[in-house]
């Protein structure tokens, strides 16, 4: 099979490139990862709403960095890591914990902790999370509405992390520092 193509709105026409520009003006750059979604005009829109829908949940910019940092790495996509360690560091995740979530390490704050272990539980269990796990993440602050927040947020980057090591993404030079 050819490699994949990263799409740019200058070689696109139509819905992919309304698509790129989207992106383009959601993200201030349109990130490798997402010009090679661009070859499915309908996944990458997808991606963007879910992305869009997110920020609209009462979740934090920080915690949905942290949320997309857990995925990528419980994932293993290192182009998703690195995008998602520069998205906490913009959403001012402190570097502990940052290096905490890529290490998979505790974190000192409960409530951040409660979020990783739920998203990680999520993940593992495949939306089968212990009432008890629901529990820990509902006292640590979180409401009912939350425990649906962190599904999009694997929604999201189910997109993302799963097409990752087909596509091939290159990371982005904006990204390798936290490579």
């Amino acid at each position: 099979m050819d490699p994949y193509k990263v799409h740019t709105p200058d070689s696109s026409t139509g819905r992919r490139k309304a698509a790129l520009e989207r992106a383009q003006e959601a993200f201030g750059i349109i990130p490798n990862l997402l010009g090679l979604l661009a070859e499915s005009p309908p996944v990458l829109e997808a991606y963007m709403d879910i992305a869009a829908k997110l920020s609209q949940t009462t979740l934090t910019p920080e915690e949905q960095q942290i949320m997309f940092l857990v995925v990528s790495r419980e994932n293993s996509c290192s182009y998703c890591i690195a995008a998602h360690t520069g998205g906490a560091k913009g959403a001012k995740a402190s570097d502990e914990v940052i290096e905490a979530v890529r290490n998979k390490k505790p974190i000192k704050d409960v409530r951040l902790a409660a979020l990783v272990r739920f998203t990680e539980q999520v993940l593992s269990e495949r939306g089968h999370v212990a009432p008890e796990e629901l529990d820990a993440f509902i006292n640590a602050g979180y409401t009912k509405a939350n425990v649906l927040d962190v599904l999009l947020a694997v929604a999201a980057k189910v997109i993302t992390t799963y097409a990752d090591p087909i596509v091939d993404a290159e990371i982005d030079e904006s990204f390798k520092r936290f490579a």
